[in-house]
């Protein structure tokens, strides 16, 4: 991981470990490489996908979801798999939803007239799982069951919201970024909030031009909603000031993220750090593309911590070899590590494990089960 030292404006800037304690985390930022990620067809066959911007990952069913924005405009589902023999992982295909359908009219069109869509977020209330894709295209939002890989319905009417783009999900919340064309005036963000197993309700919807003069709004891109529900971080790919934080319950711009970033596509939210990972992909050339961890912390005096850091852009020596383009979306994946899907390059998916990881995965079942059993074990005796 490589630290990059920027001037910032009344900026506290603390490196290295100092600006965290040092944890125990499930993707260590700081002890990471790239490896590549497999994908395989349902008959076990290599088969690449094509480039897309669409990545997320449901924990409860074991799906990694992706979509390409290529004149097909498909869906996929992956079930996440290890090599018996050396625990590489690999994705193995379960489903396939086409958009393109011969004589029959598109169900996706993520390859629209301007940009691209295609981005997903999966549902994370305590109802079943929905799989959700922005068509800018099509104009919608469309609702996908993740288990039969079929269309179940609409987020909103078809329609009503202009050019959907990205998209995020925290509880019962749904955000939404919109974008018509690139010219300033038609790009905004909704709040949806889940109220049936397949309705939404608008809660708000903030938009050019009733935003603040300080903050630019065009074209948004993808967003998440903080683990606490209280911001909103929504990337921009045309500002340096690429990551705006809104306000969860209101949509008022609030701050931006204090980095200079050169551009965001996507960003994804540490579960275990106190920072954001943020794919940075307009810089000079695609090949300075680079996904950074962003640690940004005001104090009450004004100033503010700044830690930013790059992970790697290709792979060490030792490791499978692998450099990735434009970085497009980003999904964090439990025991994995942070899955890219890259716009551009020789691999449309890459993966940013850590040793450790890879150490378990390469552990068979049964080793695995016996280390769980002792660790339960030993916080049992403490306990008494």
């Amino acid at each position: 991981m490589t630290e990059v030292s920027r001037s910032s404006k009344r900026a506290r800037r603390c490196d290295g470990d100092t600006t965290r304690t040092k944890t125990l985390s499930a993707f260590d930022v700081d002890n990471c490489y790239l490896t590549p990620l497999p994908t395989f067809n349902d008959r076990g066959e290599p088969e690449d996908v094509e480039m897309g911007l669409g990545l997320a990952f449901c924990e409860a069913l074991g799906v990694l979801a992706v979509s390409d924005c290529s004149w097909r405009s498909t869906l996929y589902g992956f079930s996440v798999n290890r090599d018996s023999a050396t625990g590489v992982p690999m994705l193995v295909q379960k489903w396939r939803l086409c958009g393109f359908r011969l004589y029959h009219p598109r169900i996706f069109n993520f390859d629209g007239a301007v940009g691209y869509s295609g981005r997903l977020a999966f549902t994370k209330d305590r109802r079943r799982p929905l799989l959700l894709a922005t068509d800018h295209g099509l104009n919608v939002v469309h609702v996908v069951d993740p288990v039969r890989g079929s269309l179940v319905g609409d987020l909103a009417p078809a329609g009503s919201i202009d050019g959907p783009r990205g998209i995020a999900t925290r509880g019962s919340l749904v955000a939404v970024s919109f974008w018509r064309d690139r010219t300033p005036g038609n790009s905004g963000v909704a709040m949806y909030r889940r109220d049936g197993n397949t309705s939404w309700r608008q809660l708000w919807c903030v938009a050019e031009p009733r935003v603040p003069a300080w903050c630019s709004f065009t074209g948004p891109g993808g967003l998440r909603i903080s683990r606490d529900e209280q911001y909103v971080a929504t990337a921009f790919i045309k500002d340096t000031k690429a990551v705006l934080m809104l306000n969860a319950s209101t949509g008022e711009p609030i701050k931006y993220l204090q980095a200079e970033l050169c551009g965001a596509s996507d960003v994804e939210e540490h579960p275990d750090q106190d920072g954001w990972l943020v794919a940075c992909c307009c810089k000079t050339t695609p090949t300075d593309a680079t996904v950074d961890f962003v640690v940004d912390t005001t104090h009450r005096d004004g100033e503010y911590t700044l830690r930013q850091a790059s992970l790697p852009t290709k792979s060490e020596p030792g490791h499978a070899r692998c450099k990735h383009g434009e970085v497009a979306a980003l999904a964090l994946v439990p025991g994995l590590g942070l899955v890219a899907r890259c716009f551009d390059g020789p691999h449309h998916l890459v993966l940013f494990t850590t040793p450790s990881m890879a150490a378990m995965g390469a552990m068979s079942g049964l080793r695995v089960a016996w280390i769980t059993v002792v660790v339960r074990g030993v916080f049992r005796r403490a306990r008494k």
